[in-house]
């Protein structure tokens, strides 16, 4: 399966030109070497497990007394600003209830208007009609509280 281009390369030898060129085109992207590139370091490994820390009772008092310091300066900047924290929630507060007591007038205010509505003596009259309620004939009533004539008893 030659091809006449393969087969004059074979003849010509380009090939082994070829790779020539491109060594020496790989070489102009090759990075400079580094500065102390050809130094070497040895690391040695530590091992501090031997060594103890020095006691140093003073900077241990100087810390506990710093923590003290700084825990009564949050203390002191909370007592202050609480007032103000607590007046801000209590107005929030106080603006809600403001809106629930509006609400429930309004409310309390259809409520009297549907009443008012309901009792009515024209309502109350219409709704007579449709259930067919009749005033008694004065015949059929019977009264409650008997007439004063002295018959009953008097609690003393």
């Amino acid at each position: 399966m030659a091809t006449w281009a393969t087969l004059i390369d074979w003849i010509t030898g380009a090939r082994a030109a070829e790779g020539v060129v491109r060594e020496t085109a790989m070489e102009d992207y090759l990075s400079r070497p580094l500065p102390n590139e050809h130094l070497y370091f040895w690391i040695r490994p530590i091992d501090n497990s031997r060594l103890k820390a020095q006691a140093a009772p003073e900077a241990s008092r100087a810390c506990v007394r710093s923590i003290l310091a700084s825990l009564l300066a949050v203390l002191l900047l909370v007592a202050a600003l609480a007032p103000f924290a607590y007046n801000l929630l209590a107005g929030y507060e106080i603006r809600a209830l403001e809106a629930e007591l509006e609400r429930l007038r309004e409310e309390q205010a259809l409520l009297e208007k549907q009443e008012s509505e309901l009792l009515s003596p024209a309502r109350l009259a219409a709704l007579a009609e449709l259930g067919r309620y009749l005033d008694p004939e004065p015949a059929h009533l019977v009264p409650l509280a008997p007439a004063p004539d002295g018959a009953v008893a008097m609690n003393r």
